[in-house]
């Protein structure tokens, strides 16, 4: 575990990309955070209590944020810069889509 320097322990700190996955292919594309934030999200749902480090431009992650916090991850270390931030379209989603 990592302690912080307000003491609350972190069993993972995630350090990435935020990006948006964009699922193409669909009828309705589905857009959900990614990168660091999907790792950081999963840890969280295995329970683990889980801080993210990462950087996000002024694009549709930012209005993710609160559903980001509402998993259980501190994500007082996610960074908003100016500009558009990293969207990933992702086209051959038979892999992840039965």
């Amino acid at each position: 575990m990592i302690e912080s320097d307000t003491n609350k322990l972190y069993d993972l700190i995630v350090v990435g990309e935020a990006p948006t996955d964009v699922f193409d292919g669909l009828k309705i594309p589905i857009s959900r955070p990614g990168g660091a934030t999907y790792s950081a999200s999963a840890a969280s749902a295995l329970g683990a209590t889980v801080g993210i480090v990462a950087g996000v431009g002024d694009d549709e992650i930012r209005g993710m944020l609160p559903a980001i916090q509402d998993l259980g991850i501190d994500i007082r270390g996610i960074f908003r810069f100016s500009g558009q931030g990293l969207e990933y379209r992702i086209r051959n989603i038979n892999e992840i889509f039965p």
